[in-house]
């Protein structure tokens, strides 16, 4: 094990650690350690081979610079409780941990040393696979009987890593058959720790850490796994029918029967052996923070039924939140769609003050901002909680809303006005509608999930529900058929659209079998993609003719960014406002009735203040016009707002009429 070539270290250096995380008390960025990675990497291979056979971690590795970071909406921040540790380690020491780290991951997959339940810090075992297994088994309930209620109780572990018992951790680790080599190691990362502690500008004397494990160590998540591991094996029993899963250290446990009162009495039992582990571990549960829900499906009365635990009773919500995923009591997507809807002014403020209509950064700026940091937070978990219409379950409501969001963000972007329609703005900004975005990517959610190692334990869990006899079973008794469950509707359609079966392979050879499932996966994805360029063609070419910008654009197409590449944000913005009609000319402030504005007549008198009076027509402005059509060789309205050039000479001319107060005190620059 320990005679890796020279290759692995420079792996672990280029792609487990981020280059452009923090630097811990030896003050080396990780950046820098990826540049000398070829000159030093023999070293490092002989250090780390020496460590991990000796079992030892130097001194100089454990030592770290705790930074206590402010939890977001606490009420006081002189509650040490409302900041979060974490540890700022040295860059080579995270080094060594990242293999390790590596290596126990392998270990645990190869020999299934860790529950099956358990997810995160695992390949194959996102956020998107633990949800899936909740929401699977849901739905697989309510397929057995449409009677039955599915409860979840989210419990919450109080300073997860802060509290993690040194001997216990060593003792769970040896019980699930870790190798004796990397125990070693461990005990030794973990003993005579020493940190300081860092809050804003000021920084504590150094001092001895006896336990917890570090939150910033690449093998901190890993080991917790086997340290929780017991608590997700005790939680799982087949005669209470209860079922865990578990995501590092946030465990949620599900239980079903005929009513909610008979699962709060199997969550009761189940917790006190929650109680028990905690004893044994050091740990400490928080059932104030608890969460309860009791799942029933559409059209069906919402169950009240509350959970005892010694003193403190548990009240079930309508929705609760689930590794960043709102889920209500019938598994719909509206609660979290309100979530999203919620987020939205605080985001679109965020977007205003980085991209002003005439001030701001350029629009494909603004673009990628929204692709890569906005779009993400809205679609986050989608797979969980989004039906597409193909799959039962699907409203148009959800995709008018979601709809709806996108274009509010596009509006800030493109510097449109709000009357200006969010189906237009997709285009200027060639951003794909939401709702056939989130198809995309629920879609690719599935297969990933459908050809990841946690698939089958899903599968195996929804089986066992089927089969099980602690309930009635409809489907035996009435002849009533097996109804597919949301995500095996959206994979059977997947599986039409890309033609073929997605199956994972289970081959001896580990790495023909990755690149087997990998292949899969592409083929899927490039169907998927396809399938959302056609729907974003058909929808815009079924579209109001009327529409200004579907007279300049028969299909969305990337080539309209090049519009806007390198251009200032003033000249987009009007771009955009002259492409879709949706500019501060008379006509069009006559038909929002803004007040002031009495006629849709152009001040010249010869007609409507339309986009295409004042550019080719209106007699106010014979010299500025002749210099736009100069720099263009043609004068229709397509060749000046369909081109680079023309668009630009267009933005020009209506500057230099001085007829929109909004551009008035924006300065012209040269461009090539």
């Amino acid at each position: 094990m320990a005679n890796k070539c020279e290759y692995e270290y420079r792996v672990a250096a280029s792609r487990r650690m981020n280059p452009r995380k923090a630097a811990g008390p030896d003050g080396i960025p990780p950046h820098v350690l990826h540049l000398a990675m070829r000159w030093i990497g023999s070293s490092l291979q002989t250090l780390f081979t020496a460590c991990i056979q000796l079992g030892y971690h130097p001194t100089a590795f454990r030592k770290a610079t705790t930074i206590m970071l402010p939890k977001p909406g606490k009420d006081d921040y002189t509650n040490p409780s409302s900041y979060r540790p974490i540890a700022l380690l040295n860059t080579l020491g995270k080094l060594l941990e990242a293999i390790v780290a590596q290596r126990m991951r392998d270990l645990a997959e190869v020999h299934k040393l860790l529950p099956d339940t358990q997810y995160g810090a695992r390949p194959g075992r996102s956020t998107e696979a633990a949800l899936y297994n909740i929401t699977e088994q849901i739905h697989t309930i309510w397929n057995k009987d449409s009677s039955l209620v599915a409860s979840v109780l989210s419990l919450d572990v109080s300073k997860a890593f802060d509290r993690v018992s040194h001997h216990r951790l060593l003792h769970n680790l040896r019980k699930r058959r870790c190798p004796e080599i990397l125990v070693r190691w461990i005990q030794s990362f973990l003993s005579d720790r020493r940190t300081t502690i860092r809050i804003s500008d000021h920084e504590s004397p150094e001092h001895a850490v006896q336990v917890g494990i570090p939150q910033g160590s690449p093998v901190s998540p890993i080991l917790y796994l086997f340290y929780n591991a017991d608590l997700l094996e005790i939680c799982q029993d087949d005669r209470l029918s209860t079922n865990p899963t578990g995501f590092v250290d946030d465990v949620n446990i599900l239980t079903y029967s005929k009513s909610a009162e008979t699962n709060c009495q199997n969550l009761s039992q189940i917790h006190e052996r929650c109680i028990h582990w905690s004893r044994r571990h050091g740990c400490q549960f928080c059932p104030s923070k608890y969460e309860l829900i009791h799942f029933v499906k559409p059209k069906r009365n919402r169950q009240h039924a509350s959970l005892e635990l010694g003193n403190t009773i548990i009240e079930p919500k309508a929705n609760i939140r689930v590794l960043g995923v709102r889920l209500d009591c019938t598994l719909s997507a509206a609660a979290h769609v309100q979530a999203i809807e919620a987020k939205i002014p605080q985001l679109t403020m965020a977007l205003q003050m980085v991209t002003g209509a005439t001030w701001g950064i350029s629009l494909p700026s603004g673009r990628e901002i929204y692709r890569t940091v906005v779009r993400p937070a809205l679609t986050y978990g989608a797979g969980t909680w989004y039906r597409p219409r193909s799959v039962q379950g699907w409203t148009q409501g959800i995709d008018n809303r979601l709809r709806t969001v996108q274009a509010r963000c596009l509006r800030v972007i493109a510097g449109a006005y709000r009357a200006t329609a969010g189906e237009a703005l997709e285009v200027e900004t060639y951003v794909e509608p939401l709702d056939l975005y989130i198809t995309k990517i629920a879609a690719e959610a599935a297969v990933r999930h459908q050809l990841s190692s946690s698939a089958k334990g899903t599968t195996e869990r929804c089986q066992r529900i089927r089969e099980s006899t602690n309930v009635s079973n409809v489907s035996q008794r009435g002849g009533r058929k097996h109804t597919s469950t949301p995500r095996q509707q959206l994979l059977q359609w997947v599986q039409t659209k890309s033609g073929q079966p997605l199956t994972r392979s289970e081959l001896d050879d580990l790495d023909k079998a990755r690149q087997k499932n990998e292949r899969q996966k592409k083929r899927a994805s490039q169907s998927i993609e396809t399938f959302v360029k056609i729907q974003w063609r058909l929808r815009w070419a079924r579209g109001s003719k009327g529409q200004h910008s579907r007279t300049l654009t028969r299909f969305p197409s990337k080539d309209l960014l090049k519009i806007h590449a390198g251009r200032p944000k003033w000249v987009s913005s009007l771009t955009v406002q002259l492409r879709t009609g949706k500019i501060g000319f008379h006509t069009f402030l006559y038909t929002m009735k803004v007040p002031g504005v009495e006629s849709p007549d152009c001040v010249c008198g010869h007609g409507n203040m339309t986009v295409s009076h004042v550019l080719l027509d209106c007699i106010l402005w014979l010299e500025e016009r002749k210099v736009m059509v100069e720099a263009v060789g043609k004068s229709d309205l397509k060749s000046l707002l369909n081109s680079r050039t023309g668009a630009l000479a267009a933005a020009r001319f209506v500057h230099r009429t001085k007829l929109l107060a909004q551009f008035r005190e924006v300065r012209e620059t040269r461009e090539k």
